[in-house]
């Protein structure tokens, strides 16, 4: 007999974000296909000499909380095996804090306008497959706070932003909690986004040549009155004001 053991195959799949819980992680896969194959054969003890194939039979099922049944039709060196499996659709970590107040970190825009912060909310809503939501928010005139559960996502946005708009970062850390099982201090970042106040169009006295603005990122490009090129650091022009 090619099987030596098995074992019953229970999966479990999130309803918001399509996670699979693999190897006691929440994994992203191609489709649910791809994710019963995996979690059976990890149930399916063969020889090295066996060939096995999975096809699972998921035309009954459909993604709405509880437990629902079916079957994966398993061929085993040519024979043929019905396995019985059951899936639960359920919210997994990541989403359900998304339905709470947790957050790892605050991104605070500053200096800013609608563009930059419907870019950084766009930036952010890229992420929502990943388990990276806004918990809370907050609107200024100038700018706007969001509370995110994540803060490598929390730091990734900050980045896109400097890089398309310029400006500067400013990054701390604050303990807030203390892990029961490792008794790790947990820290909460708080990531200062200030818009640059140079805009593209500005015409700068810089260095006593008037210089215009024509593109404003992570660098500054203008163009002097002889027509030549020049880029520039933010910090370059920190202390100049558009005229």
């Amino acid at each position: 007999m090619a099987v030596e053991g098995f074992k019953e195959i229970s999966i479990q799949a999130c309803l918001n974000c399509g996670r699979v819980f693999f190897r006691n992680k929440w994994v992203i896969f191609p489709d649910l296909a791809t994710a019963v194959k995996s979690c059976a054969k990890e149930r399916i003890k063969l020889s090295k000499k066996d060939e096995l194939e999975l096809v699972p039979v998921l035309d009954k099922i459909y993604p709405v909380k509880g437990k629902q049944e079916f079957e994966i039709i398993a061929n085993i060196n040519n024979e043929e095996f019905a396995l019985p499996a059951r899936i639960s659709f359920v919210t997994c970590d990541k989403c359900a804090r998304a339905k709470t107040k947790y957050y790892e970190a605050i991104l605070q825009i500053r200096d800013s306008n609608d563009e930059i912060v419907s870019f950084a909310k766009n930036e952010i809503a890229k992420l929502s497959d990943k388990g990276v939501f806004i918990t809370d928010s907050e609107m200024f005139k100038d700018g706007a706070d969001f509370k995110l559960t994540s803060k490598a996502a929390a730091r990734a946005v900050a980045n896109r932003l400097r890089d398309k708009f310029g400006g500067q970062l400013t990054i701390t850390a604050k303990i807030f909690s203390v892990s029961k099982e490792t008794s790790k201090e947990i820290y909460r970042l708080i990531i200062l986004f200030n818009a640059p106040t140079i805009k593209k169009g500005d015409k700068i006295t810089f260095k006593g040549e008037q210089i215009k603005v024509v593109y404003v990122g992570k660098k500054i490009q203008a163009i002097g009155t002889n027509g030549k090129r020049m880029t520039l650091q933010h910090k370059d022009l920190k202390h100049y004001m558009s005229k």
